[in-house]
C-alpha cells in the first residue's frame, strides 16, 4: 500500500464519527482516524505502527474472541461483534473487513471499525427489563383472580416473585398479616421449622418485619445487623421487608431473603412496591372486600379506557382511571357527562340513540372515533363496544385505545410513498424522448 493510498485512506476514515483504523494481519495499526483521540486520548499519529492489543486493550496478545483473529481464521468479514470494556464500563460493536491491500512487509490490511453502542444496549436492556416487570405483574394479577384459598395464592405469589431472573433473591420468603398488635405468619417458602416457629407471631416494631409494619416503610438489610432476632444456625443474609398498605393502613408485610452483601437498588424497590400493591388486593379480597373493588383496581391498571354507558341516556355510569384521566376529567365530572360530549362521531342525542340501537342490534361493534378532552383537544381512538342487557336496562360497555402513534406512523408511510412516487415520476419523465 503506497503512501498516497494511506493518505487517501486516512482522509476517508477521518470522515467517520466513530473510531476507525487500518490494521495488518499481525495486529499492528497502519492508519488511525481522528476519532481515536476522543476514545484513547492519543493522537492518531502516535499510535500508528503500534501493536493494537497493547495500545487499545493493554494486553501483550490478542484477547479471546478478537474479531481480527476470527476474520483471519475464517477469511471473511466479521461484522458487529459486541464487546463490553470493563475499564470504561461501555459496550462496543467491532467490525473487521478484509481488503486486497498489503503492507510493505506483505501483511494483509483490514479495515477495523468500532462503534460505541452503550446507549443502544442500555435502552434495549431497559425495555427488556420493563417487559419482564409487566409480565411478572400480569402473572401476579392472574394469581389474584384464582378461586383458591388465600394461603395457596400467597405461596404461588412467592414462587412467582422468586423466579424473577433479574431479582437476586434467596429461595426463601414469607407473608405476614397484621392481627391486633402483631404480625402473624400466613405463608412461606423455604423456611426451616425453627424459623417458622420463631416467626409465627412477630410483635409490631420487632425485627425487620415488625419495623416495616410499624413504620409503613420498606426495611432493607444487606447483612445480619442488630435489627435481626438471632436464632441457632442463622446463616448470613439480608432482607427486603415490604409493608402491605391498604386504604385502612398497613395490613401485612412481604418478607424476602437476600444474599449477604446485596446492594440496595431503587428499581427493585419500585417493583416490590407494585408487587405489594397486588398482594394487598389479594389479601383484602380474602378478608371480605367487595369483588368490585378488586375489579376496579385491575381495570385501573389498564392502559386502555374502559367505560360503561347507560344506553337510554348516553350518560357514563362508570369508567376506569385511564378513561377520565386521558380526557382530563376526574371521575365525578365524567359521570355527569354523556357520550356526545367526548365523541366527534356522536354529536347529539339523536346520533347517540341511533348508535345505541345499532349496537344492541349487532351486539358488538368496532370502529374509529376522535375523543374530545376537557380542554377541547382531540385524539384518535379505536373503540370496541358491546351491548349488555341487565334486567330491563341496557348498557354499553366500551374499550377505547389511543391510536395516535399508529396514525402518525401511517402518515409517515404515506408521506414516504408519496415522495417515492414523485421521484419515480420524475425519473420516468426524464427518460421520455423529447
Amino acid at each position: 500500500m503506497q503512501e498516497t493510498d494511506l493518505t487517501t485512506a486516512r482522509a476517508l476514515l477521518d470522515t467517520l464519527p466513530f473510531y476507525a483504523m487500518l490494521v495488518d494481519s499481525d495486529h499492528h495499526i497502519v492508519v488511525a482516524n481522528k476519532a481515536v483521540l476522543g476514545k484513547l486520548g492519543r493522537e492518531p499519529s502516535a499510535i500508528e505502527g503500534t501493536y493494537c492489543p497493547l495500545t487499545v486493550h493493554g494486553l501483550d496478545q490478542p484477547f479471546p474472541g478478537c474479531p481480527l483473529e476470527e476474520s483471519i481464521a475464517r477469511g471473511c468479514t466479521v461484522a458487529d461483534t459486541e464487546m463490553f470494556d470493563e475499564r470504561y464500563g461501555l459496550w462496543f460493536a467491532s467490525s473487521i473487513y478484509p481488503t486486497e491491500y498489503r503492507t510493505s512487509k506483505d501483511r494483509q490490511i483490514f479495515i477495523h471499525l468500532v462503534r460505541d453502542i452503550t446507549a443502544a444496549r442500555r435502552s434495549e436492556e431497559s425495555l427488556q427489563h420493563n417487559l419482564q416487570v409487566q409480565e411478572v405483574l400480569a402473572s401476579l394479577l392472574r394469581i389474584s383472580l384464582l378461586d383458591v384459598p388465600l394461603h395457596d395464592q400467597l405461596r404461588l405469589l412467592l414462587n412467582e416473585i422468586q423466579s424473577v431472573p433479574w431479582l437476586t433473591l434467596q429461595s426463601k420468603g414469607a407473608v405476614f398479616l397484621v392481627e391486633g398488635d402483631a404480625l402473624t405468619l400466613k405463608a412461606h417458602n423455604g423456611l426451616t421449622e425453627l424459623v417458622v416457629a420463631g416467626c409465627a407471631r412477630v410483635p409490631l416494631g420487632q425485627c425487620h418485619c415488625g419495623a416495616a409494619a410499624e413504620s409503613g416503610l420498606i426495611q432493607f438489610a444487606d447483612h445480619l445487623d442488630e435489627r435481626h432476632t438471632p436464632y441457632e444456625g442463622m446463616l448470613p443474609h439480608g432482607h427486603y421487608c415490604v409493608p402491605l398498605r391498604s386504604s385502612n393502613g398497613i395490613i401485612g408485610v412481604l418478607c424476602l431473603y437476600l444474599p449477604d452483601g446485596h446492594e440496595r437498588r431503587e428499581g427493585e424497590e419500585d417493583f416490590l412496591k407494585s408487587v405489594a400493591g397486588i398482594l394487598t388486593g389479594i389479601v383484602e379480597k380474602a378478608q371480605g372486600a367487595e369483588k368490585t373493588r378488586l375489579l376496579r383496581e385491575l381495570l385501573d391498571h389498564s392502559n386502555e379506557a374502559i367505560f360503561v354507558i347507560d344506553a337510554a341516556s348516553g350518560r357514563f355510569v362508570d369508567a376506569n382511571k385511564h378513561t377520565w384521566s386521558s380526557l382530563g376529567y376526574d371521575l365525578e365530572e365524567l359521570l355527569n357527562l354523556s357520550m356526545p360530549t367526548i365523541s366527534a362521531a356522536i354529536q347529539d342525542d339523536a346520533a347517540w340513540s341511533a348508535a345505541s340501537a345499532q349496537t344492541r342490534e349487532l351486539g358488538h361493534i368496532t370502529g374509529e372515533d376522535d375523543h374530545r378532552r376537557k380542554d377541547g383537544t382531540t385524539f384518535p381512538v379505536e373503540v370496541d363496544v358491546v351491548s349488555v342487557d341487565r334486567g330491563d336496562s341496557q348498557y354499553i360497555l366500551g374499550i377505547a385505545r389511543d391510536i395516535t402513534e399508529r396514525k402518525n406512523a401511517e402518515g409517515r408511510v404515506t408521506d414516504t410513498l408519496t415522495k417515492l412516487k414523485r421521484s419515480l415520476d420524475g425519473i420516468i419523465q426524464a427518460w421520455r424522448p423529447l
